[in-house]
């Protein structure tokens, strides 16, 4: 148990660790996690303002029509064909940028997808990639070295095919200045 504590403390003073369930990234107010994160009881506990789903099903929130704003890019946990590209990079690049507006503008934001392990992830590397200014790689090497078991699960053929491309957009229709 001594060793859990000392990963805990050591990930709490690198601004990346766990409520419940969510993997917090600070100092952003950016909380990864999967549909069943995205309840009433997690909201008010974390002080979430906003959540941003990358996912098909419906959330509690949702459901009971929780009061928060809820913007959804609805994508499948896969790389996509040829056809599927252009959905894939607009519904990545819209949700990044609504991410990296909301904690902008001072929102506690829940970026959620299914599982809370692939393609919220993705969303989060490269929102932290813009707010941090950093390359998409070295925002997933940041990622990997704290929490590698969100790198473990996440859908590195997806990440790959999309990366620079979104973050290419992003900085095509002004929303971000050039990055790394």
């Amino acid at each position: 148990m001594a060793a859990f504590d000392d990963i805990m403390n050591k990930e709490k003073k690198l601004g990346w660790y766990f409520e419940d369930y969510l993997f917090r990234i600070s100092p952003h107010n950016l909380f990864i996690g999967g549909a069943l994160d995205a309840n009433p009881r997690a909201v008010e506990k974390n002080g979430i303002t906003a959540v941003v789903s990358m996912c098909h099903c419906e959330s509690e929130l949702e459901r009971q029509k929780y009061p928060i704003p809820i913007f959804k890019y609805p994508v499948e946990d896969k790389k996509p064909g040829v056809f599927e590209m252009l959905y894939y990079l607009q519904m990545f690049t819209a949700a990044t940028k609504k991410v990296v507006e909301l904690v902008k503008n001072g929102d506690a934001v829940l970026l959620h997808c299914a599982g809370g392990l692939s393609r919220s992830v993705i969303v989060g590397i490269l929102a932290i990639a813009v707010l941090e200014n950093l390359s998409a790689d070295d925002a997933y090497v940041r990622m990997a070295t704290l929490r590698p078991y969100h790198i473990e699960w996440l859908h590195r053929g997806l990440f790959d095919a999309i990366k620079n491309q979104v973050i290419a957009r992003l900085c095509d229709n002004g929303a971000i200045e050039s990055i790394k």
